[in-house]
């Protein structure tokens, strides 16, 4: 299993359409990946997972 980190830009950027990151990990649990978490409301996350990275890449677009 590898830890990833997983930077999503434009998230909670100017207040406008607001992502909740308690959510946003409790989704990419739902997509198995594992020990998700986030570094403040950033859109910066990070997970365990045992995907290879194409797989991995196909999930999350």
């Amino acid at each position: 299993m590898k830890r990833y980190a997983f930077l999503v830009r434009g998230i909670n950027v100017g207040g406008r359409h607001k992502v909740v990151m308690e959510e946003f990990c409790r989704e990419l649990e739902e997509l198995g990946m594992s020990n998700v978490s986030s570094y403040i409301n950033s859109g910066n996350l990070f997970f365990d997972s045992s995907l290879m990275k194409e797989e991995l890449l196909l999930v999350l677009e």
